[in-house]
């Protein structure tokens, strides 16, 4: 049986939008992590209004993210350890970018930067997704269209599960043109009250 929508999406445009960044959601990508190449990240934990969100960075941009809905640090950490093991980490108590405040709803006077590897699908994807504004969503078909690629709508649910900053590049906010949520890494169940929580605080300037 199909589960109901639990909350009403408001469907967002991007005909109606030519900016890079909105200004409900200002955050760009900004250049490539190389995360292969030997360097040094900072992590930090900052509050989010469903659950904790794990960032590392370099000193110029947000490199990797990761909800902690289901998850420890250690766990996490662990993980990345593994995955980028040329990295030197730092656990730092405060993130030198305005991610906290955006997450829960405040004002944010600059650009968040973000550093991401990906191919040239996933980056026009990605870069894309980014217009869309905190309260709205967007289908894979028009996510699909709009960055260049009619046809590639199941190949945007494939870019989705590679989004290493997730909740920044706002990946739960792509969801089934019937309504439905669709799948998310962090689970379903997160996602929906991440909307939830979104479509009560959304932005409209």
């Amino acid at each position: 049986m199909m589960t109901k929508t639990l909350w009403q999406p408001r469907w967002f445009s991007f005909d109606a939008s030519s900016s890079p960044a909105s200004p409900c959601w200002p955050v760009q990508i900004v250049a490539s992590a190389h995360l292969d190449q030997a360097g040094s990240l900072d992590y930090a934990v900052v509050k989010g209004p469903v659950c904790p969100l794990l960032v590392a960075w370099k000193p110029t941009a947000i490199v990797l993210a990761q909800l902690l809905c289901h998850q420890s640090v250690g766990d996490v950490l662990a993980d990345w350890q593994d995955r980028y093991p040329s990295q030197h980490w730092s656990a730092k108590s405060h993130l030198p970018f305005a991610v906290e405040a955006l997450l829960n709803g405040g004002e944010v006077r600059d650009i968040i930067p973000l550093a991401m590897d990906g191919t040239v699908f996933q980056q026009s994807v990605w870069t894309t997704l980014l217009r869309v504004p905190s309260g709205q969503v967007v289908s894979y078909a028009d996510l699909a269209a709009a960055s260049g690629f009619p046809r590639g709508s199941r190949a945007v649910g494939s870019a989705m599960a590679a989004n290493p900053i997730p909740a920044l590049v706002p990946c739960h906010r792509v969801i089934r043109s019937d309504g439905q949520p669709g799948n998310y890494g962090s689970g379903t169940d997160v996602k929906v009250h991440m909307l939830q929580w979104e479509s009560s605080h959304f932005c409209d300037k």
